[in-house]
């Protein structure tokens, strides 16, 4: 049997490809970066050349995603998101309008996708 383990945190996710009859330090483990800081990245580098930004995609952990889109909107951006992305950024969508965010379903700004794992 093999299981496969995954934690998706703010920094890192983690995973654990167990194998059974393996001792579990010569299982397969990974640290990658956060599905949420590699999309903030995005975001920062989008700001640098001043483009508005979509997001598009799953629901996904904020933390670093929040940050980077109030750092977006703070510097006169314009950060679009459809409902379901806009829901990383806050579960209540009133409050992520009060935000700044453009809830829509469609954009021609730059599209990020979002999700905490790239599955597809």
């Amino acid at each position: 049997m093999e299981v496969l383990a995954l934690d998706v945190g703010t920094g890192t996710t983690d995973v654990l490809l167990y194998e059974e009859g393996k001792e579990i330090e010569n299982c397969v483990k990974l640290i990658i970066p956060s599905a949420t800081r590699v999309l903030a990245e995005k975001i920062r580098k989008a700001r640098e050349k001043n483009q508005d930004v979509f997001l598009f995609g799953h629901l996904m952990g904020g933390g670093p995603l929040l940050r980077a889109v109030m750092e977006h909107i703070e510097s006169g951006l314009r950060v679009y998101a459809t409902e379901e992305s806009a829901k990383s950024l806050h579960d209540n969508l009133e409050r992520v309008r009060e935000l700044g965010v453009i809830i829509t379903e469609s954009s021609d700004a730059l599209a990020l996708k979002t999700g905490d794992l790239p599955l597809e």
